[in-house]
């Protein structure tokens, strides 16, 4: 899982948390990962988004691990859920809120 990207615009509250982004390289799902982490950052300034090579082709998975630390998946393409268009953009946000 290398190719690791980070798009951070740094920790400014003691309840930050964290969420990574696993995109499929061979399906050219990197802009889709890196448009989604911006979307992230703007909604939640205190969160550290990273952008990881998913290990499953075609997979498209959204992680988020609070302050408490337990890892929740909140988007998966490989469970069915498609690409996140703006719908379901609102959704994983939704979900990310009620998590932290």
């Amino acid at each position: 899982m290398g190719n690791k990207q980070s798009v951070t615009t740094g920790v400014i509250s003691d309840k930050s948390f964290s969420v990574v982004i696993e995109y499929c390289t061979s399906w050219g799902y990197y802009p889709k990962a890196l448009q989604l982490a911006k979307v992230l950052q703007e909604a939640f300034p205190n969160c550290k988004v990273d952008c990881v090579v998913c290990p499953t082709a075609g997979g498209f998975e959204v992680k988020v691990t609070p302050p408490s630390g337990k890892e929740t998946l909140v988007f998966s393409k490989l469970n069915g859920q498609g690409m996140p268009n703006n719908e379901k953009i609102m959704v994983i946000l939704d979900k990310i809120k009620e998590i932290i």
